[in-house]
This record gives structure tokens, C-alpha cells and sequence, in this order.
């Protein structure tokens, strides 16, 4: 990843293949029956609470969700109606690891945990702190984008979201910095079918919302169960 000139590390992909349109034997259409959330946190379990309360209002509510958080247990009195209120929900599951003092369970670990609770063939990476807007989140259509490409991770934009980068391919000629979202793009055509030009680009990298094939990933190793801390890069 190369910005403003200055090299954070290597080009993650430098020469993608383009994305192809695929026909399937199996296609999932509902989001529903398809798709599990997966959110990793370290106790934030009142972010957490706010977030599903979020959901409730959206065409996603009875989402299966998988929740993973550590918790230390100083904070186990103050959290404990939060985690009640969550664990009541009979769409999640719930894992709390209990950690001393300086411990810390990690992202990496924490989300690896969450995935091999998920049997759908689809999952979506949630942040504990992400607000869901009813009108704009529209999970649909990015499994739309994976259940007719060959496409393994379908990443979303959100408001005040953090610059990411990766390589634009762009008539032919290579960008090597994308800031702000992906979505801002409207006029770029990147790399995928006629069916989806538009607000749709190939990246090396997504915000930490996207949707992504369940198999795919696993098979890959998921993330590395050692990365406390910035993960996202070292899981693309």
C-alpha cells in the first residue's frame, strides 16, 4: 500500500484478476437464511446492546449474530444489564471470556472464535460500535454482488469512515492511493461486470464492514489468532 508516496508496505495485489460473473448451482437470495453478523469486542457490551437495538429497525432484524468479547472482571456489575439484554435475544450467541487484568483475548482470536460458530454461507464483520442507518444498509445487494461473482469479499462504506487504500485500476492506469469510500467512485467502472458499474470497485482493501463467503475465508486461515491489534491489513 503506497500513500502520498510513502510506502506502508507492499502492494497487496498489484495485478488483480477481474472480477467474473458466475452461475451457481445453490444461490441464496435471503439475507436472513444466508447471512451471519459476527462482532468481536473487548467488553463493550452497551455498544453492543445499541447496535442490535439498531438492527431491530432495520429489514435485518432475527439476523443469527455472533457476539465474542472478553470481560475483566471489575466491569462484570456495570455491563451485567447490557449482557443480560443481549443474551435474551434468541438470534444471538453469545461467547464471554473472562480475562484478568492486562489480558486481553484480541482481535484476531476473537474473531476466529466468532467465525467457527458460523454455518451460513455468507457472513458480515460488524466493528461493536457500527449504528445502522435503515435506509442506507442494504446487505442485499451486496450479497447479490457475491451470489453472481466470483468475488470473495463485498466491503460497505460508512459515515466518517477512515481513508482506506488499495490499487484503482482505472483506464488502464493504475491509482495507488483511494481515499474516503469506495462508494464515492460513481463514475468508475473497476474491474467488474456491466451489471454492477457504478459504485462498485476492486480494492486491495475494505472498511472493517464488509460481507464475505464463510468457506473462502476459513479455508484461507481467517485472521491471524496472534494480531491483537491491527488486523485488517494482515487479514487482506
Amino acid at each position: 500500500i503506497y500513500i502520498q508516496g510513502e510506502e506502508l508496505g507492499a502492494v497487496l495485489n498489484s495485478r488483480p484478476e477481474p472480477v467474473r460473473m458466475v452461475s451457481r448451482s445453490k444461490t441464496c437470495h435471503d439475507v436472513l437464511e444466508c447471512v451471519t453478523a459476527i462482532i468481536n469486542s473487548r467488553g463493550r457490551f452497551d455498544a453492543i446492546a445499541r447496535q442490535l437495538d439498531k438492527m431491530d429497525a432495520t429489514d435485518y432484524k432475527g439476523m443469527r449474530i455472533v457476539v465474542v468479547s472478553d470481560l475483566l472482571p471489575a466491569n462484570r456489575t456495570y455491563y451485567k444489564p447490557y449482557i443480560d439484554a443481549v443474551r435474551k435475544r434468541s438470534n444471538v450467541i453469545l461467547k464471554i471470556v473472562r480475562v484478568q487484568d492486562g489480558e486481553y483475548l484480541g482481535i484476531g482470536r476473537g474473531r476466529n472464535l466468532a467465525l467457527s460458530f458460523v454455518h451460513t454461507p455468507y457472513f458480515l464483520q460488524l466493528d461493536d460500535d457500527f449504528m445502522w442507518n435503515k435506509r442506507a444498509t442494504n446487505i442485499s445487494r451486496a450479497l447479490s454482488i457475491l451470489e453472481t461473482t466470483d468475488a470473495t469479499v463485498m466491503g460497505g462504506s460508512r459515515s466518517g469512515a477512515l481513508p482506506f487504500y488499495g490499487t484503482l485500476h482505472y483506464n488502464d492506469r493504475e491509482r495507488e492511493l483511494i481515499v474516503l469510500n469506495a462508494c464515492s467512485y460513481s463514475d468508475i467502472y473497476d474491474g467488474f461486470p456491466t451489471t454492477f458499474q457504478g459504485n462498485t470497485v476492486q480494492v486491495d482493501k475494505t472498511i472493517n464492514f464488509f460481507l464475505a463467503r464463510t468457506e473462502d475465508v476459513k479455508l484461507s486461515g481467517g485472521w491471524d489468532p496472534y494480531q491483537r491489534y491491527n488486523e485488517h491489513q494482515e487479514f487482506f
